[in-house]
């Protein structure tokens, strides 16, 4: 600052706004620094400013326990009946009453009953006069033709006869009329029914032994006892042809042997089922017995 020509330093007061330090404050004219004033008191609070934005939701807390049990209801009322269901099955009968007292005599006689069962068979009767204590067991037939004490037996040749009556047996009886090979003499169950029916199954033999004496009477046993039923068969036969047998001879044309006696030749000694071609045959029918 110029005063009268001179240049006059003027002080730079420092003026300390209320609230505010460090204010410099210069005047026109004059420059230099002045020494900053104490610090002044705090000014007044100023207005409150705007409210913030809103914060983040905070994380869920953790579920609370559950509530106890309340007190049970009181029971509800009964309800109404059903419709009555159908009527049961009858019961079964009650056990018979007490037995009444018999009544009086009756001049009438009750009907019969019926007739009782079959007792058991009664032993075999009396031997007859050279019957050897055999029983029948080869068909009997009345001879259509001449009877005839003997025939030839071709060889190889198997004769079958039905059976009669039933039996256990342990030989056969026969007769020869000429001794000459060897002979067998068999057991066999029947197969087939009617004018169809011929040995079937073997039951029992003597396999092939020497042919017995001529004109004597021979039994001639088989290998163990045969459980003989009516219907079965009896067989014979011989490996040579000049053999003869006891026999009725009768026609082998009139067809009347089907289902009770025929042959089968080529079959010697017999074979367990009764194999070859059977032929009806009542031309040679020979006597055969099944002996206990």
């Amino acid at each position: 600052m110029t005063v009268k020509g001179e240049a006059v330093n003027v002080p730079v007061v420092a003026v300390v706004a209320p609230g505010k330090t460090n204010v410099s404050v210069t005047r026109p004219g004059g420059t230099g620094t002045g020494v900053p004033g104490p610090e002044g008191p705090p000014g007044p609070i100023g207005p409150p400013g705007p409210p913030g934005e809103d914060g983040q939701d905070g994380a869920p807390g953790t579920d609370g326990q559950d509530g106890l049990d309340g007190a049970p209801g009181t029971p509800g009322q009964d309800g109404t009946p059903g419709i009555q269901g159908p009527i049961g099955l009858p019961g079964q009968d009650g056990a018979p009453g007490p037995k009444g007292d018999p009544g009086a005599d009756s001049t009438v006689p009750g009907p019969q009953g019926p007739p009782g069962e079959t007792g058991p068979q009664g032993p075999p009767g009396a031997d007859g006069s050279g019957g050897g204590g055999g029983f029948q067991l080869g068909i009997v037939h009345t001879a259509i033709d001449r009877p005839i004490n003997a025939s030839q037996v071709v060889g190889n040749t198997m004769y079958a006869y039905r059976v009669l009556e039933p039996g256990t047996i342990t030989k056969i009886r026969l007769c020869p009329g000429i001794t000459a090979g060897n002979i067998v003499v068999a057991v066999y169950a029947n197969t087939g029914v009617g004018v169809n029916a011929k040995p079937g199954a073997r039951k029992g033999s003597s396999g092939p032994v020497p042919c017995p004496p001529a004109n004597v009477t021979a039994d001639v046993p088989l290998s163990a006892a045969v459980d003989v039923v009516a219907g079965d068969w009896l067989a014979v036969g011989s490996d040579a042809t000049p053999s003869f047998m006891g026999m009725y001879a009768g026609s082998a044309a009139l067809g009347l042997a089907a289902g009770m006696a025929g042959s089968s030749a080529g079959q010697f000694p017999g074979a367990a089922t009764w194999g070859g071609t059977w032929v009806d045959n009542w031309f040679r029918q020979y006597w055969l017995l099944g002996i206990p």
